[in-house]
């Protein structure tokens, strides 16, 4: 599948792809830039996933639950957090990510109600 949402994203870059396709698929909401990352003012250390995934483990021995909110002392992982959806969204992520997260009862969705931190 991940390499069938490419060949749509080059298509489309390329002028290629067929209008009511891309209409169809907006409908959707389909993402066509799912790659696209804001710059930020002071360049941050990139720490491997497997450094990010156990700091959300953590995260989720404290509090219970995976949604790290924006507010969290601990902003990467925020940012980690909402990387992993956009991939998974955009379906870039590889399986063995997606199930060591699920593990720990990720939510994809990050649109339901707030939860309480402990910080």
């Amino acid at each position: 599948m991940g390499l069938w949402v490419r060949d749509l994203r080059v298509k489309k870059r390329k002028a290629k792809l067929n209008d009511d396709v891309e209409k169809k698929l907006d409908k959707l909401g389909f993402v066509w830039n799912c790659r696209k990352r804001k710059r930020t003012k002071t360049p941050t250390k990139r720490l491997p996933w497997s450094d990010r995934f156990q700091q959300l483990q953590l995260f989720f021995t404290k509090n219970g639950h995976c949604k790290v909110p924006s507010t969290y002392k601990n902003k990467q992982l925020y940012h980690w957090v909402t990387n992993q959806r956009r991939d998974y969204r955009c379906g870039v992520m590889p399986v063995a990510r997606i199930g060591q997260l699920e593990g720990l009862g990720f939510e994809w969705n990050s649109k339901r109600k707030r939860r309480k931190i402990e910080e």
